[in-house]
Parts: C-alpha cells; structure tokens; sequence
C-alpha cells in the first residue's frame, strides 16, 4: 500500500512539473469568467503599470512571498517569469535576478538569467544575506522576543537570577545579554507591518459578530474622524496650536476602525493599500496630479483597477 501512494506521488509530482514547464500560450482567449474574451497577452499586460523609476509595477495577485503571481490555464506563475517569456519569446534558463530588487518589477530589462551561484553572490554584494544567529542556530535556545523581554525585565528590576529560572540559560548568561556582550545585534525593532497592526489591535476588539462589528467600525470611523477635524477646526478658528499628541491619538483611533473594518470583511490592509495605490494609477497615470483629472474622473476605469488588486 505505501509503494501505492509513493508511486501515485511520484506520478502527480511529475504531471506537475510537466504542467508548470509548459510553454505559455499568449494568444488563447479566455473563454469564461470575468475576464472573457482576453488573451492571455492582454490580460497579463493589463496587470502591470510602468512608473517614473522605470519598474513596471504588478498590480495582480502575490504569493506569499512577495512575488507578482499570474495564474494561465489553471496553473500560477511567477509574474517576472511570464515577463520575460513574452518579451523574449522564450522561457529564461536557470533563476531570473531582479536588479532593481523589486520583487513585484516585470520589467524584462530589469531581469537578467542566472545561477543560485550568481543570485548568492548578487545578494552578498547587496548586504541581503544574513548571518544565522539565536534559534536560527542548532543550538541556539532564546529567539529576539526571549531576548527583548530579558532585557525589559532587568531593566524594571529584577535580578538574574530570577529571570533566569524561567528560561534554559544561567543567571550569567541573562546578565550578559542585558549588558550586551550577547546577543547585541538583537534591536528592538519600532516598525510595524499592516498586518501585524491588524493582528494585535483585533486583540482588544469585543467581537459582537459580523453586522455589529460593520456598524462599531462605521461609526468609529465617523466618529474618531471628527475628532481628528475638530483638533484642526481649533487651530483655524481659534489659533490655536496643533495638538500633535491629541492627534496622533485620534489617528490611531481611526486606525483601530480600519483595522476592524478590515478583519470583519476578510480583508488584509496591505490589499486595500495595493488597491488605492492602483486607483490613483488609473486615476492619475504615472503617480502625477493633474487637476482636471482630479476633477473628471474615470471611476469605471477606477473600480476595475481595484478589482485587478482584490
């Protein structure tokens, strides 16, 4: 039986492969679905915009490691890749290495074919490679949280030896890390990802389901908005100073709405930043204001870009 599934594996792997391997057909016509009556060609060039800095940016789907994916026939592909198949009109030998260092960038002539030996060398050169340190390591035990708290612990008063109890190192390894002679690269690190916002605030929400956590955004939003208008109303009618501490407050207030719009819709910050960045493309070509634009807007052409991103 275990030949059986192993051997069934084995086959599946390499129908696969074969799939993925395949050329890619740019004039079939997509014959259901939204996207009816394109060609893989028009699709794919309708999901990237060209900017200033000279990377053609991509404004579909992404998989999870920050590469454009652009899906034919039922099989995802590496959007780079796809480039540089259309525009060469042939499938690139080996890895393809953005020099740009924008993994979203489909600009053939930012791509260039290489060896896992030359993208390492290219990734040295660049400062991208790290070194292995803490639980990375065989034998490493403390990750950076171990290390942050250790250090935030000693430093509200509490002895070595205490902290030490509740980790698998001595009381001189603690002090050690506290004075820096371990683990000194560990920084505390102050930027925060979309995501990671959305994950801690929905940590203090009070979910009362889905249409009532719609309204409690909605009307925080609302809410918290006015808050942040009435700070600037003081200034303009009164003349009086900006209260940047009120301000920041009241923003991250409206944050926390977001945040909560965002998690009862299923939606990730970082789409709904993708999508109004590709409404302002749509909207303004090239990323320039232009007042009559502003003014005459294409809306359809709007929602669609949006809907390209989601």
């Amino acid at each position: 039986m275990a030949y059986a599934n192993k051997d069934r594996r084995n086959a599946t792997s390499a129908a696969r492969k074969a799939k993925l391997g395949r050329t890619i057909d740019f004039d079939y016509v997509i014959p259901t679905g939204k996207n009816v009556g394109m060609t893989v060609r028009a699709l794919f060039l309708d999901k990237m915009a060209k900017s200033p800095d000279k990377c053609w940016h991509w404004l579909g789907k992404l998989f999870s490691n920050g590469y454009g994916s652009f899906q034919s026939r039922g099989v995802d592909h590496l959007a780079h890749r796809v480039s540089f198949e259309l525009f060469h009109g042939r499938k690139p030998s080996g890895l393809l290495m953005h020099r740009c260092d924008n993994k979203q960038c489909v600009n053939p002539a930012h791509l260039a074919e290489g060896t896992h030996a030359d993208n390492h060398k290219d990734m040295v050169q660049k400062g991208r490679v790290k070194t292995l340190r803490g639980t990375a390591t065989a034998r490493g035990v403390l990750d950076e949280r171990d290390i942050l708290k250790i250090r935030a612990r000693r430093a509200a008063g509490e002895m070595c030896r205490d902290i030490a109890i509740d980790y698998p190192v001595k009381a001189n390894h603690i002090s050690r890390i506290t004075t820096g002679a371990r683990h000194a690269h560990v920084k505390e690190n102050k930027n925060m990802t979309p995501s990671e916002y959305i994950k801690l605030a929905m940590r203090t929400n009070n979910d009362m389901g889905y249409e009532k956590n719609l309204v409690h955004a909605a009307m925080l939003l609302s809410s918290e908005s006015g808050e942040v208008a009435s700070e600037v109303k003081r200034m303009f009618a009164y003349g009086k100073p900006i209260d940047i501490t009120n301000v920041k407050a009241e923003l991250g207030d409206v944050m926390w709405g977001i945040a909560l719009m965002c998690n009862t819709l299923g939606l990730t910050l970082e789409e709904v930043m993708r999508g109004n960045i590709a409404k302002l493309e749509a909207r303004y070509p090239g990323l320039r204001f232009d007042p009559d634009k502003a003014i005459n807007r294409d809306t359809a052409a709007e929602s669609e870009a949006i809907n390209k991103v989601m």
